[in-house]
């Protein structure tokens, strides 16, 4: 019997807010589908590994096992582009032969009894990972461990131990009710989950204030193919590597991760808005870099990027409004600024900025977390939308943004397509910042390997500029291969066997 297995971040979730600014893309790639995807994968029953349920029903009651073909496809794959790309295909690959809702009482049970030359467990949060981290090869048996049931709150001195399961929006939704924040806020915000935090060494959209996921958790608990490690939340320690390291960016391949501790940070009183033009990018990121004080949020967008923007965020009289005063300065097809300062005004102003007011600020920090959808609007409409991200310093920034427009443009030719490459800066530093490059590319034949392409060409411009693989993803599957040679063997002894492939 054929089924239908949802495939799009946040599943069913739509949002015509960006109908318009999706139109403003489709123009521009000058694209119209005739026929739009229903974002649903469509998959047939899979048989089940009848061995394989009755040893898991030794360690669990029959809530806690799922071997439907609906939950096991959903287990085996994340939200990045290439994977959604896959499902509209209607290829994706071999999925997990069970998943299993494990809670703090009966984990372990499982865990010391599983032969790890035998199985592999991959521990699942959100399913909002972007790299390609479920996805596995053929060999041992798969099993999917999903986080959901832990979940517990514990408040201490100053820090707070977490469940691993709660997803961002219910852990603030807890801590709030004390006065408290994380202070992680990724755009998976409403879906990720805190292990998956960890286990990807996540950064937040405030990171400026709050530091990433090294600077804002004082340890975990987590689970190997020996049991538990010795619990460990500490301000801090010298031994080298240790559990919270070993957990940190491990992406689930150094254990299960059950709890997380966090420090405690005061709900700010109240936000600050302010947004800026400059008459380009590179003025911008030049100005910006200058800074002694970097607000809670900054996010600089380049020409590309603040055109779309204000062709398809702001509601009419405004945009003309907008218009109408950013020709008069000067900076219509300039760069737009945005910066939000938790508690207090932000103290600093950049040079050269042109005052915009505080509408666009507070815009998009009203839709941070729904502008997925806009991703879903262009996979429907069978356009290819990604995102590559990346971390260098101030007087390399503009070089990389140059860089990798050149070489998207040129394989974009190359493959006689059609694209678009936008960017912007975002979590900055004394020394440098995040650069994201968001692209829009449409072929109506080889797919695939279209995207492949474009993406191999701009990592490796990433690579051949000095720049990091991943600011703050992870490498996943899809990214491992541009990782250093010759630190790769390093990172794999650290693996436990009962939650890798080795």
């Amino acid at each position: 019997m054929a089924s239908s297995v949802p495939v799009l971040y946040g599943s069913a979730k739509s949002d015509t807010q960006y109908a318009s600014k999706a139109h403003s893309i489709e123009k521009l790639l000058m694209h119209k589908e005739e026929e739009e995807w229903d974002g649903n994968f469509k998959t047939r029953e899979l048989p089940v590994n009848e061995k394989l349920k009755k040893l898991l029903s030794s360690f669990f009651p029959i809530d806690q096992l799922s071997f439907a073909f609906e939950d096991r496809i959903a287990y085996s794959f994340g939200k990045s582009s290439m994977e959604i790309l896959a499902a509209r295909l209607g290829k994706l690959g071999e999925p997990v032969e069970a998943v299993v809702f494990p809670d703090y009482g009966n984990i372990e049970s499982m865990i010391k009894n599983l032969d790890p030359r035998k199985y592999e467990l991959i521990p699942v949060g959100g399913t909002s990972n972007v790299t390609g981290a479920l996805l596995h090869s053929k060999g041992k048996i798969k099993l999917a461990v999903s986080t959901k049931n832990f979940k517990r709150v514990e408040f201490r001195e100053n820090y707070v131990i977490l469940g691993a399961g709660y997803t961002g929006l219910e852990a603030e939704s807890i801590l709030h009710e004390y006065g408290f924040t994380l202070g992680n806020f990724p755009e998976s915000f409403e879906y990720s989950t805190l292990g998956g935090w960890v286990a990807t060494k996540a950064i937040g959209q405030e990171s400026n204030q709050y530091g990433g996921m090294e600077n804002i958790i004082i340890g975990v608990r987590m689970i190997g193919s020996a049991g538990f490690f010795r619990e460990e939340f500490v301000p801090r320690n010298s031994e080298g590597l240790d559990l919270k390291t070993l957990a940190l960016g491990g992406e689930g391949r150094t254990g299960l991760i059950t709890d997380v501790a966090f420090k405690l940070y005061k709900n700010p009183t109240r936000r600050f808005f302010n947004s800026y033009f400059f008459k380009n990018y590179e003025e911008g990121i030049k100005q910006i870099s200058k800074m002694k004080f970097y607000p809670s949020i900054l996010r600089l967008s380049d020409e590309v990027e603040t055109s779309i923007s204000l062709d398809g965020e702001f509601n009419t009289p405004m945009k003309k409004l907008y218009e109408g005063y950013l020709k008069i300065t000067g900076a219509r097809n300039g760069s737009m600024l945005i910066m939000v300062n938790n508690s207090i005004p932000s103290p600093e102003i950049p040079r050269k900025a042109i005052n915009a007011g505080k509408y666009p600020a507070r815009q998009w920090l009203e839709g941070r977390y729904s502008r997925p959808a806009l991703g879903n609007i262009l996979w429907k409409k069978g356009m290819i939308p990604d995102t590559l991200e990346t971390s260098t310093t101030w007087s390399n920034l503009y070089n990389v943004h140059k860089a990798v427009q050149q070489r998207f443009s040129d394989q974009i030719e190359k493959e006689h397509a059609k694209g678009i490459i936008m960017s912007h800066i975002s979590h900055i530093y004394s020394s440098g910042a995040c650069i994201y490059f968001t692209f829009v590319i449409w072929r109506e034949d080889d797919q695939m390997k279209l995207l492949e392409n474009v993406r191999d060409v701009i990592m490796n411009t990433f690579i051949e500029n000095g720049c990091a693989v991943s600011h703050h993803h992870g490498p996943g599957k899809y990214l491992e291969k541009y990782l250093d040679e010759k630190i790769t063997p390093i990172r794999k002894r650290i693996y436990d066997p009962l939650f890798s492939e080795d």
